[in-house]
């Protein structure tokens, strides 16, 4: 009895210390949906309109079993086309709104996982204040970027860390097929078993994930490939013309 009331009172002790970034994390999102939704329309470039006039572009190529091989913004790793399709997850929305609707779904998760680690003994909830705050100061675009969603990978992944090296691996490995820099996480594994461990994982999981993409929808590696060698062709051009007499870019240099 003496020990149900004691694991009762520290249940109530920790929900009235997460009412208040509990509540200012609700607060701050809702302003966000109320932004990217344009309920409320905030000064300046719209950046939400990238989701329906871009992602919404690649999003009919994607569907169709192929990558958008002939759009130059297409810049992704093949693993990328996830989170394009992802708003097909809730077919009774627009593709805008239901993007926008799971980059709030990421936002809550990511938050909820830091604040579970942060309550945790010997833990803090500093990670959690810092997502609260960070994810706001950037505005719509926090929603309007499939950003979030590979952060979530990353964060997970560090998040378990030190519990399963293998689940770490598998999670970087993912987030590189998706957008390369999560690999990163596993740049600060220790020597010895963690490194063995999590960095084998992430390799085969990054093969495996690609692998299954070029099945899926060939053509990924060639686009990447495609898109490598136009700029590089772009950038000696522009290096080529600011140079030439008579260009404007010439011109403009000598000026």
């Amino acid at each position: 009895m003496t020990g149900a009331v004691g694991i009762g009172s520290r249940t109530a002790g920790r929900l009235r210390e997460l009412r208040l970034p509990l509540g200012l994390w609700a607060l701050t999102r809702i302003i966000l949906l109320v932004c990217v939704f344009r309920i409320v329309v905030v000064p300046g470039p719209d950046v939400t309109s990238d989701v329906e006039q871009i992602y919404q572009s690649w999003y009919e190529v994607l569907k169709t079993g192929t990558y958008p091989q002939d759009d130059v913004t297409w810049q992704y790793p093949p693993a990328a086309a996830l989170a394009i399709l992802s708003p097909a997850l809730l077919p009774f929305l627009n593709y805008s709104a239901a993007f926008f609707v799971l980059a709030f779904l990421c936002d809550a998760l990511v938050f909820a996982l830091l604040v579970y680690t942060g309550g945790r003994p010997g833990r803090t909830m500093r990670g959690a204040w810092l997502w609260l705050a960070a994810v706001p100061l950037m505005g719509p675009t926090a929603y309007a970027r499939y950003d979030i969603m590979v952060t979530a990978v990353a964060v997970a992944g560090l998040l378990a860390a030190i519990r399963s090296p293998r689940v770490l691996g598998a999670l970087a490995g993912f987030g590189a097929v998706l957008k390369v820099w999560p690999a990163l996480i596993l740049a600060g594994t220790p020597k010895g078993r963690a490194t063995w461990r999590s960095w084998p994982v992430a390799a085969g999981t990054a093969l495996g994930v690609l692998a299954l993409c070029m099945v899926w929808m060939p053509g990924g590696l060639a686009s990447s490939r495609s898109r490598a060698s136009g700029a590089r062709r772009s950038s000696r051009w522009a290096r080529w013309s600011s140079t030439w007499p008579g260009t404007s870019a010439g011109t403009a240099r000598r000026g």
